[in-house]
C-alpha cells in the first residue's frame, strides 16, 4: 500500500522527483530496495488531518512529506541509502517501461 504522505524529522528544500526506498533496518524485505517514484510537492509539520493519509499517528515534531503521482517501480532495485534526500544514479534503471501507477 501507498501512502501519500511521509513523515520525517527534517524539510528538505528539494521539491521534485524522488525515489522512495525501502529502509535497510530493520532487515524486513525488500530492504533496501527503490520501491517507486513519486513527485515531493511540500514538506510542513504535520497535524492530526495528515494521519490517515500517513497511516500514523503525528507525533512531536513530525514532519509530512506531501507526495503526489507515485508510481511503483516494477523490478525493484537495490539502492546504498542514507538518511535524509540524497543523489542516486538510476540511469537505465528507470524508465516508463518500468513504473505503473
Amino acid at each position: 500500500m501507498w501512502s501519500d504522505r511521509d513523515t520525517d524529522q527534517g524539510f528538505p528544500g528539494y521539491r521534485g522527483e524522488i525515489l522512495i526506498v525501502s529502509s535497510r533496518e530493520p532487515d524486513i524485505p525488500p530492504a533496501g530496495y527503490a520501491l517507486a517514484v513519486a513527485t515531493l510537492v511540500d514538506c510542513r509539520p504535520m497535524s492530526v488531518l495528515d494521519e490517515p493519509a500517513a497511516q500514523c499517528r503525528k507525533t512531536p515534531k513530525a514532519i509530512a512529506w506531501v507526495l503526489e503521482n507515485v508510481r511503483r517501480i516494477k523490478k525493484p532495485f537495490p539502492v546504498q541509502g542514507e538518511l535524509r534526500v540524497f543523489e542516486v544514479d538510476v540511469t537505465g534503471l528507470l524508465d516508463p517501461a518500468i513504473t505503473d501507477s
